[in-house]
């Protein structure tokens, strides 16, 4: 008996709404924060869009950064079809310097990490911290 490589033909290729991955998108960031905050570092600014039925576009600021993701991609795309019972989905990469990080003042860093963790905002009301 030959055996014939499967061609995911017969996985299931349920709907997903662009919300549903900006809901994997965001939580898998903040899982990301706290085991591995040099990959979130590099990958937390990419935009992840649903272009067409089962496909995303992933639009990423430097080869550096998409390297960082391409090493944990695996465990990002495996958890989403998983969660949305799609196997059939195809990433496109696009660059978008747009994306880049500039020099971020030490009260936007902060501001970004209270959107990761808002319990951080309880502690800078009552240790008043100084940003300048």
């Amino acid at each position: 008996k030959e055996y014939q490589a499967d061609n995911h033909g017969h996985l299931p290729d349920n709907h997903f709404s662009d919300m549903d991955l900006q809901t994997v998108w965001t939580t898998f960031l903040k899982e990301l924060f706290k085991g591995n905050i040099v990959v979130w570092s590099a990958i937390n600014t990419f935009k992840l869009s649903k272009i067409d039925e089962n496909k995303i576009e992933i639009k990423y600021s430097s080869d550096t950064a998409k390297k960082e993701f391409e090493a944990i991609q695996m465990d990002f795309f495996n958890y989403f079809k998983h969660k949305v019972n799609n196997f059939q989905i195809e990433i496109i990469y696009r660059e978008d310097i747009t994306l880049k990080k500039g020099n971020l003042s030490k009260k936007q860093v902060f501001e970004q990490l209270v959107e990761i963790n808002p319990v951080l905002q309880d502690l800078e009301n009552l240790m008043r911290f100084d940003f300048n």
